[in-house]
């Protein structure tokens, strides 16, 4: 039996995933016993393209993704574009996509690769070092376009490589597909979303290699037991952030005050932290959403901070003019 994950382990309304910006969730999956996963959006749109080495370090299983690579060309730190993976006596060979944002390009200086000819060669090459069947871990999405490109999704990647590709196992988009979809000879599976769902494909082999012999979906349902492994470096993962959460990083001279829709101390102090890290003339931040409750004066610990500042929004710094700039505040400052 092979283990697969389609991407996006890393989930920010998890506290330890968000705390580690997703590296310990790849701990947790190694210690579920995956074999292969796909880079989806929920890291590396986030954080850059610089986290997925640490991710790496901490899975006992490769990250695929083949169709992002560097400015130069070159793979990014961290994954591997295509791999041949062994159950039983099947030689399975792996290739991983992920949904290629504008994004990536503009702030990160990745480029796109075209997804059909760099399957197709993939595939090729696999199968001449002895791969029997091409998966695609994807997370494209099922049916899924939200730009132009001539293909964003799993079901035209399966209609345009009928004769390279076996199984797509895909992601992103959240689909519960139940017994999977078969388009021409290929089949597309999807499991749902937050593991509330296992999916199963079923291969076998006859005169002609092998081959989808089933496909489904199976409830994880409240009475499964969860597994010691992980359980076990979960409570591993919490003793190591609760020292970390315990240091103390500031004092603060005077109680910071929380308002959901006026000035208070803790969106001013939020603000005054944008200013100083980009160096920048003006600092803006939502008082009720960037500090979410007041802090009293004193020492403050990592994890009181982080109570209050939980969210994982990226800053960003930008050239406005005065009368954005105004048209903010009144904005703003509307009841």
């Amino acid at each position: 039996m092979l283990y697969v994950d389609a991407g996006d382990i890393e989930d920010t309304s998890n506290q330890l995933s968000n705390l580690t910006k997703g590296v310990v969730m790849h701990r947790l999956l190694s210690a579920a016993g995956c074999d292969a996963a796909a880079v989806g959006n929920g890291g590396l749109l986030r954080y850059g393209p610089a986290l997925l080495e640490r991710y790496a370090l901490a899975a006992t299983y490769p990250l695929f993704l083949a169709n992002l690579v560097t400015a130069d060309g070159s793979s990014i730190a961290g994954v591997r574009s295509h791999g041949m993976l062994g159950a039983s006596n099947a030689k399975i060979g792996v290739i991983g996509l992920t949904d290629p944002f504008d994004t990536y390009s503009s702030f990160f200086g990745l480029e796109p690769l075209e997804i059909v000819p760099l399957v197709r060669r993939l595939a090729l090459e696999l199968r001449a070092a002895g791969a029997e069947f091409i998966l695609v871990l994807s997370h494209l999405g099922w049916q899924h376009k939200e730009t132009d490109r001539a293909l964003s999704n799993d079901a035209d990647l399966a209609r345009a490589l009928q004769t390279e590709i076996d199984l797509v196992i895909g992601a992103h988009t959240h689909h519960l597909l139940p017994q999977g979809e078969q388009i021409g000879r290929v089949w597309v599976v999807q499991a749902g979303v937050y593991a509330q769902h296992l999916g199963r494909v079923e291969l076998v082999r006859d005169s002609s290699g092998w081959r989808v012999e089933s496909c489904q979906t199976e409830a994880v349902l409240e009475s499964v037991e969860e597994a010691k492994s992980v359980l076990d470096e979960k409570a591993r993962i919490e003793a190591e952030l609760e020292m970390w959460l315990a240091e103390p990083i500031c004092t603060f001279t005077g109680d910071l005050t929380h308002a959901a829709a006026t000035e208070c101390g803790g969106g001013n102090v939020v603000a005054d932290a944008l200013r100083a890290f980009w160096d920048a003339e003006i600092g803006l931040s939502l008082g009720g959403i960037g500090f979410l409750s007041a802090l009293n004066a004193g020492v403050a610990t990592r994890g009181a901070i982080f109570e209050r500042v939980p969210s994982s929004a990226n800053p960003g710094v930008t050239s406005l003019c005065g009368w954005q700039i105004l048209e903010m505040f009144s904005s703003g400052l509307d009841a």
